[in-house]
């Protein structure tokens, strides 16, 4: 099941605090959620109201050298994923692991430098910043196959909303 947060709305990061206001234990299989019953949007599912970015860029734009000039400094396609985060893909660097196919980590780190770059732009009106998701990652590296699933899909989310840049 696919979980669409409705117009205004994202979703949070389960599990991510202590604050059950600003967090959830959602569990699709158990919730239906459509247009004939808009009213509770809030069942405890990680719907919250977006008050921030409406913008983001794909991994997929990243790593393309034609937008390489919309890269924000301090970051550098060639720089080492070791000298921003945690070091969860040793001997790789930014534009390559945005470019990195597969799952879990692998997913999570492509959409964690997209989210990086995204935060940094000043072209981008994103919802987290580049310290936030430094903070983010950190926080999490190591963790759990869906622990990494959980803030990819907050990354991927948000790096999806369209991309104003060239």
């Amino acid at each position: 099941m696919e979980v669409i947060p409705p117009a205004g709305y994202v979703l949070t990061t389960p599990n991510a605090v202590s604050d059950t206001l600003k967090d959830s234990n959602p569990n699709p299989s158990l919730v239906t959620i459509n247009e004939q019953y808009p009213i509770n949007k809030s069942i405890d599912f990680g719907f919250c109201e977006r008050v921030g970015g409406t913008e983001g860029c794909t991994p997929g734009y990243w790593k393309q050298e034609q937008h390489f000039d919309s890269w924000p400094a301090p970051y550098t396609p060639d720089m080492l994923f070791s000298d921003v985060f945690e070091d969860a893909f040793p001997g790789q660097t930014l534009v390559q692991i945005a470019g990195n196919g597969g799952g879990g980590l692998d997913a999570l780190g492509r959409h964690t430098v997209a989210a990086l770059l995204n935060g940094a732009s000043d072209g981008v009106n994103y919802e987290f910043s580049d310290e936030e998701v430094i903070s983010m990652f950190n926080d999490l590296f190591p963790g759990t196959d869906d622990e990494y699933e959980a803030l990819k899909d907050t990354f991927e989310y948000n790096n999806e909303l369209g991309c104003p840049l060239n």
